[in-house]
């Protein structure tokens, strides 16, 4: 236990940034509906919350670490590594068609009007009774997409644009969206406790260990940020080249061995 907790920063988010990347893609794959109905996009949506409220909760104990050991990572670049690895995971994974279903899918759950009492906007039900049992799962659990929308927008967009733009506030992915909670707040509370705690240590020990860890190079989330979306279209198009012709180059291979056996 305690080497976990004195383990570098910068290893820890980049091992946290990496699992989630791959359950999150995992997950979208998976579980993606073959009819799209409200309802079922809704389901899906609420089958990707828990990957990311756990990862946000994570990130938010880093904003709120009394010790400061993530003081020099960018949160809005750290935003970025995320989408990225998401969208790299999926584009090794499915194929262009299945690539724009979840696109599509993401954009769906980031626009529906969500609130306290949100219970899906249609049914591809032919009777009452087959719709309650199709609701059954997600009814009453439709708000908590609220969480999701930010990061479902942030990576929709990315998916089909494959830069960043320039305005968009890419921190503010982490706060939460629901039950009036500003994750501000909660931050500096965990921080306030967290700092009593450790304030009844030895602070010699407290100080060394702090100034230790917090001599994380975090260059691997940061250094992209200096590429701003007007100037990075050919750095982008570099970038993501690669993983776009490998997708091409599948779907390709694809067609033609259907052509073949046909």
């Amino acid at each position: 236990d305690q080497g976990f907790r004195n383990r570098r920063p910068s290893f820890e988010t980049k091992e946290l940034v990496e699992k989630f990347g791959f359950m999150f893609s995992q997950s979208l794959v998976e579980n993606l509906p073959d009819i799209d109905s409200d309802s079922n996009i809704q389901d899906w949506g609420l089958s990707l919350l828990t990957h990311w409220e756990t990862l946000r909760r994570q990130v938010n104990m880093m904003r709120s670490d009394p010790q400061e050991r993530w003081k020099g990572l960018d949160f809005t670049a750290l935003t970025q590594r995320v989408i990225e690895c998401v969208e790299r995971e999926l584009d090794d994974a499915v194929h262009e068609e299945e690539y724009s279903k979840i696109q599509s899918y993401l954009n769906r759950i980031a626009s529906f009007r969500l609130d306290s009492t949100s219970q899906g906007k249609e049914s591809t039900a032919s009777s009452i009774s087959e719709f309650r049992v199709q609701r059954q799962s997600s009814l009453g659990d439709v708000s908590k997409l609220k969480e999701l929308q930010p990061l479902a927008r942030t990576l929709a967009s990315f998916m089909e644009q494959r830069v960043f733009q320039d305005n968009e506030k890419l921190d503010l992915i982490w706060n939460y969206h629901t039950n009036n909670i500003s994750a501000e707040k909660v931050n500096k509370g965990r921080k306030f406790l967290h700092s009593k705690v450790f304030s009844d240590s030895d602070s010699s020990t407290k100080s060394e260990q702090s100034s230790s860890l917090s001599q994380s190079d975090f260059s691997w989330v940061n250094q992209s940020m200096a590429r701003s979306s007007k100037s990075s279209t050919d750095n982008s198009s570099s970038l993501w080249l690669t993983s776009g012709l490998r997708r091409q180059r599948a779907d390709s291979m694809s067609s033609l061995t259907s052509h073949g056996s046909s």
